[in-house]
């Protein structure tokens, strides 16, 4: 899987390690189930699929049914170039989010931007911009803290960073989460983990 991603020439050194990573944190590099092997699905030598029928497929673990075809299923290789290509896609999105307030940004931030953005959608934020007008909250891109609620892969924001869940209300105002169209209770009510998927993932290095 490694050699085919690094065959890609139009795509950059930091896109294909991004891919590679992706590739482990989501299936191991496993496209095709079987018994006893991560994951899970209808059949044996299915493509790879999560239990509740509502994630992805295949290595990459493709989620839209923009992605989703014949192909992107039942083809590793199409899998993982499809994939490749929205990793692009985020990446240039989150360094685009980023470069409004250019000081101080890193490559790295630009890679948990990207990570985020696979998993949470294409406008799923990691860092958001604090121009200094809110309370208690630093001047600067600020990083939203992912705390693990104990349940499923929900969590709890943590606007301020001090590694407690903060209470409802937000210098941002973001709209609670709905999770199958039911809004979650705790703290700041619970969001998804796309903030921990690009933590995770930063965790695994360059590939």
């Amino acid at each position: 899987v490694f050699q085919y991603i690094d065959s890609h020439p139009k795509y950059s050194k930091t896109v294909k390690s991004m891919a590679k990573v992706i590739s482990l944190v989501e299936s191991r590099c496993h496209h095709f189930w079987r018994c006893g092997v991560h994951g899970s699905a209808s059949h044996n030598y299915f493509p790879l699929r999560e239990k509740n029928r509502q994630g992805g497929f295949g290595i990459m673990q493709l989620t839209s049914r923009e992605f989703l075809s014949r192909e992107t299923i039942w083809s590793w290789k199409k899998n993982v170039d499809m994939s490749l290509s929205y990793i692009s896609r985020c990446y240039e999105i989150g360094k685009d989010h980023l470069s409004r307030h250019p000081e101080g940004v890193t490559e790295k931030m630009i890679v948990l931007e990207t990570y985020n953005r696979y998993n949470g959608g294409l406008f799923s934020r990691y860092y958001w911009w604090n121009d200094g007008t809110r309370p208690g909250l630093s001047k600067g891109w600020i990083k939203f803290g992912y705390i693990p609620s104990g349940i499923e892969n929900k969590g709890y924001r943590d606007y301020n960073g001090d590694g407690k869940a903060d209470p409802d209300g937000n210098p941002w105002n973001i709209p609670p989460k709905k999770d199958s169209g039911k809004i979650i209770d705790g703290p700041n009510k619970a969001v998804n983990r796309a903030a921990f998927y690009a933590d995770r993932a930063l965790s695994f290095g360059k590939i």
